[in-house]
C-alpha cells in the first residue's frame, strides 16, 4: 500500500507543478503542460484501476485454489479409505477361503478315521 500512496503523492505533485508552471508560461505553453499533466493523470487512473481489478481477479482464483485444494484432499482422503476397506475385505476373503479349506480338510480326515475306525 505504501507504493501505492507515494504514487499518489506523486501525481498530486506533479498536478500542483503544472499548475505552477502553467501559471508562468504563455497561453500555449500552459496548455500543453496541463494538458500533458491530464493525460498522465488519466493513464495513471487506468492502470491503478487495472491493477485493482487484476487483485481482486487474483484474490478470487486464489480463493478458488483453496476451494479446489480441500475438495482434492477429501476425495484423496476418501479414496485412501476405501483402499483400506478393499485391503481390509481382500484380507477377510483370502482368511475366508483358508478356513473353509481347513474346515473341508477336517471333514475329510474325520471321515476317514470314521472309515478307518469302521472299516
Amino acid at each position: 500500500m505504501e507504493y501505492v500512496e507515494q504514487s499518489y503523492m506523486l501525481m498530486n505533485s506533479l498536478n500542483l507543478w503544472a499548475k505552477k508552471v502553467a501559471e508562468k508560461c504563455s497561453e500555449e505553453s500552459s496548455d500543453h503542460v496541463l494538458s500533458g499533466a491530464q493525460q498522465l493523470q488519466t493513464e495513471w487512473d487506468a492502470i491503478r484501476s487495472n491493477v485493482a481489478e487484476e487483485k481482486a481477479r487474483l484474490e478470487s482464483r486464489s480463493m478458488q485454489l483453496m476451494d479446489l485444494e480441500d475438495a482434492v484432499k477429501c476425495e484423496v482422503d476418501w479414496m485412501q479409505d476405501v483402499e483400506q476397506y478393499l485391503a481390509s475385505v481382500s484380507n477377510l476373503s483370502s482368511d475366508l477361503s483358508e478356513k473353509k479349506s481347513k474346515l473341508r480338510q477336517t471333514k475329510v480326515d474325520k471321515l476317514l478315521m470314521v472309515y478307518i475306525l469302521l472299516g
